[in-house]
Order: structure tokens, then C-alpha cells, then sequence
């Protein structure tokens, strides 16, 4: 969930609840908002990471990989070859991925 999605998705209930839209209308908005989105995330971005740690738990449930890393250092790598290294010292964070294509 990103801050424009979590407004737009608040707007959109409000137009519902004031009876102004159709809520079939508010959920197709809703769904080629998610749709644009990716598409552009996918299109525009061309940064990669990559992360190590050690992997203290992971699960898989309805089409999402949770994985729990402990001491990670993730690295991104730009299109000049240089990389920014950022460590997470002494704490634990979750990373979470899911099949886009759903």
C-alpha cells in the first residue's frame, strides 16, 4: 500500500458512502490504479538489489513469500556499475514478495 493509493481508496469511500458513485465504479478505479501502477513500476524502474543476512524464518501463504532476515546489508546496484550499500545492524526485517501476475 503506497499513501496515494491508502487517499485515493479513502476518497473513493467517501464518494460511496455520499451515494456520488456507484461502488462498482470506485472498485474499477481502484483497479486500474493498481494496474497503472505497476505497469509504470515495472517499465520505469531499472535499479536492482540484492541482500544478504541470515535468513531466520520464512513462509509462503495465498501467493506471498514472507522472509524474515536478521543483520541484512542490502545492496543497490545503478546503471553506472557503482554500488550504495546499506547495512541493517543488529535488528531483523521482513521482506515481503508477491506474484504480480495474479
Amino acid at each position: 500500500n503506497t499513501t496515494l493509493g491508502q487517499s485515493l481508496q479513502e476518497a473513493l469511500e467517501e464518494l460511496i458512502q455520499a451515494q456520488q458513485i456507484d461502488p462498482d465504479l470506485g472498485l474499477n478505479i481502484l483497479l486500474q490504479f493498481d494496474k497503472t501502477i505497476n505497469a509504470a513500476l515495472a517499465n520505469r524502474l531499472r535499479t536492482k538489489m540484492s541482500f544478504k543476512g541470515h535468513l531466520r524464518t520464512y513462509r509462503f501463504c495465498d501467493s506471498v513469500w514472507t522472509l524474515v532476515v536478521e543483520n541484512g546489508e542490502f545492496r543497490e546496484v545503478g546503471n553506472d556499475s557503482r554500488a550504495t550499500i546499506k547495512t541493517v545492524n543488529d535488528s531483523n526485517f521482513a521482506l515481503l514478495t508477491s506474484d504480480t501476475h495474479l
